[in-house]
């Protein structure tokens, strides 16, 4: 029972991050505190899926748990491999290149998917919490 409270607090912390983050990204705060949101939103995700791997929930939940836990994770990795590979392209050809696939799934695929599995998420613990 007290982990499942734990991962309803985590599920409503990390839409919180999100939720920062959409703001940072309209430039209202600086670079460095998006920086520190990112990672506290990764971090996030790292603890709610362990969490939910721990646990012995069965079904869709546990599926859903794990999406959530798993796409803050996934942004951070597309946004790196996005920098990474534009960096050296542009470096080693004289050419300015955007990869424009790890772009979009990290900064719209991998949103959305959280958005969706969180909030799917959230009702479903709700609901066993609820139950009783």
């Amino acid at each position: 029972m007290l982990l499942t409270i734990l991962q309803l607090l985590l599920l409503l912390a990390s839409s919180f991050v999100a939720l920062t983050i959409v703001l940072i990204i309209k430039k209202q705060f600086g670079i460095p505190l998006l920086a520190i949101l990112t990672i506290a939103f990764t971090l996030l995700g790292i603890i709610l899926m362990l969490l939910t791997l721990e646990l012995e929930l069965k079904g869709l939940i546990r599926i859903f748990l794990i999406i959530a836990g798993l796409s803050p994770i996934a942004m951070l990795i597309s946004v790196i491999l996005h920098n990474t590979i534009s960096t050296l392209v542009t470096k080693y050809s004289d050419k300015q290149y955007e990869d424009a696939v790890f772009l979009v799934l990290g900064i719209f695929v991998f949103p959305s998917v959280f958005i969706i599995s969180d909030i799917t998420s959230i009702i479903l613990v709700s609901r066993i919490l609820f139950s009783s």
